[in-house]
């Protein structure tokens, strides 16, 4: 092997911020700072928790029911609108109204003035 071209590989200590479990190992670094280990985390402890960054699951959560309440706001004022409307409406068409209009063929509307 060459020589001064591989990483010092010195004692590290891994430290988990969730549940403050320290272990002791090998690598490159001499300490290391992890989010989630194998004692807090759902997959291995079959415990369902919900691990939150930054409040994104509560923000999510308010947007989600700032929607729904605008949901509904805007049902009951289409209610309202709807048993509020004073605006005439149109008349049925009779049958005769209802019927099929025929339309001349193209060539018989051109004139033939050249």
């Amino acid at each position: 092997m060459k020589a001064e071209i591989h990483p010092n590989y010195v004692e590290t200590v891994i430290t988990c911020s969730t549940c403050g479990t320290v272990v002791n190992t090998h690598g490159t670094v001499p300490t290391m700072r992890i989010d989630l280990c194998s004692n807090c985390h759902p997959f291995y402890t079959g415990k369902q928790r919900i691990v939150d960054t930054a409040g994104r699951v509560d923000r999510f959560n308010q947007r989600r029911d700032a929607g729904e309440k605008a949901q509904k706001v805007a049902k009951a004022a289409a209610k309202k609108r709807e048993k509020t409307d004073t605006r005439p409406t149109l008349p049925e068409l009779s049958e005769a109204e209802k019927a099929p209009v025929e339309i001349a063929p193209a060539d018989a509307m051109t004139s033939d003035a050249s």
